[in-house]
């Protein structure tokens, strides 16, 4: 993640925003404010003449960004829901059918109900953040 950032901000961000502050006249000074996530490059990674990067500190971002705090609140609702509803099968069946339905689980699967979730979150919920 940390590399397909780097290549996103040396040769899209800034390039884009140099051309927008060109055509506007403007000189080249921008800050790119980050949320403090794992994977992001370290500050001295983003050295570049006129742009400078700060970080958020942990755990704040959604409290500035009221769509965090909505969007992720449904998604763990609806995320809740339909892991609730496939616990109540596996405990309907037998030992051996429950370790084989465990096995069954893997990334691929959790992709499946993300976007099932994901797509069950209403454009109202997003548009009222």
């Amino acid at each position: 993640m940390r590399t397909l950032f780097l290549n996103w901000f040396h040769r899209n961000f800034v390039p884009e925003v140099r051309k927008y502050h060109a055509n506007q006249g403007l000189p080249f000074k921008v800050l790119l404010i980050l949320d403090n996530a794992p994977g992001v490059p370290a500050l001295h990674e983003f050295i570049n003449k006129g742009t400078g990067v700060v970080y958020l500190p942990s755990n704040t971002a959604s409290l500035i960004q009221p769509l965090d705090q909505g969007v992720i609140r449904t998604f763990k609702a609806h995320i809740h829901s339909i892991l609730w509803k496939g616990l109540s099968v596996l405990w309907k069946r037998t030992p051996i059918e429950h370790h084989e339905s465990l096995e069954g689980l893997h990334h691929l699967r959790c992709h499946f109900v993300t976007e099932k979730v994901v797509k069950a979150i209403k454009p109202k919920t997003i548009n009222s953040c």
